[in-house]
C-alpha cells in the first residue's frame, strides 16, 4: 500500500497559505515548514511566491536550512517552486541574486512588469492525457528567458514559457494556488507518489 504523502510548504514568507488550502481540497496531508528539521519528514516541498530576497536571506542566515536543502537535493525529493520559488531554484537570475541553481533555466525577475502590470493569461495543460484550459495569474512574475537541454517546457504560449520540469523539479512563473483549478498541484502530487514508490523499492 502506498504511503500517504506529506507535502511541506516552505512558510518563511509569501503566499504559503493558498497552497495549503488547495492541497487540503485534494485531501493531501500538509505541513507548514518553518524550521529546517521539518524537511526531514516530508515527501515533497513547495516553495511559494513572495519576496525571493526575503526567503533567500533567511536561508543564508541559518546553516541548518542550507544543510536541509542539501539533503533534499541529494535524495531528489520533488520540489515545486512558484514565482519566487522558481527564482530560488533557477541557475541564472537577472538582476543577479543568490539562488540554489538546481534548475537549468535563466530568469528575469519582474519580467512581466511590476504589481500594477499583474494580469491573467490562459493556456492549455495536459494532465492524465486530457487537455485542460487553465488560468495563469502573473503577479510580479519572473520571465523564463532560456532553458537548458534537460529542462522540459510544460506550458508555453506565444513564445513564452510558463511551466517547466527538470527531473524532480517543477517550477511555474505564475500562481496556480490562487485559482480554483488544481491541475498543476495534481501533477506535482504524481511526482511525489513516484518518488515514494522509487524510495520504497516498489517501482
Amino acid at each position: 500500500m502506498l504511503a500517504k504523502p506529506l507535502v511541506g510548504i516552505l512558510a518563511l514568507q509569501g503566499d504559503f497559505l493558498s497552497h495549503c488550502t488547495m492541497l487540503k481540497t485534494l485531501g493531501v496531508a500538509v505541513t507548514l515548514v518553518k524550521e529546517p528539521y521539518q524537511l526531514q519528514s516530508i515527501n515533497g516541498l513547495i516553495i511559494p511566491g513572495g519576496e525571493s530576497t526575503a526567503i533567500i536571506k533567511q536561508i543564508l542566515q541559518n546553516t541548518n536550512w542550507q544543510l536541509g536543502f542539501a539533503r533534499i537535493k541529494e535524495i531528489q525529493m520533488p520540489i515545486f517552486g512558484t514565482c519566487a520559488g522558481l527564482i530560488l531554484l533557477s541557475k541564472i537570475v537577472e538582476p543577479a541574486q543568490f539562488s540554489l541553481g538546481w534548475l537549468d533555466i535563466s530568469v528575469l525577475r519582474n519580467g512581466y512588469g511590476r504589481q500594477i502590470n499583474s494580469h491573467v493569461i490562459y493556456a492549455d495543460f495536459i494532465l492524465a492525457n486530457q487537455i485542460h484550459h487553465i488560468a495563469m495569474p502573473l503577479i510580479r512574475a519572473p520571465r523564463i528567458i532560456k532553458i537548458g537541454p534537460q529542462v522540459t517546457s510544460l506550458i508555453n504560449k506565444d513564445n513564452e514559457i510558463y511551466l517547466v520540469e527538470q527531473e524532480n523539479l517543477l517550477a511555474a512563473t505564475f500562481h496556480p494556488e490562487i485559482t480554483e483549478q488544481t491541475y498543476i498541484h495534481q501533477y506535482f502530487l504524481q511526482k511525489i507518489k513516484s518518488f515514494i514508490l522509487i524510495r520504497d523499492g516498489k517501482m
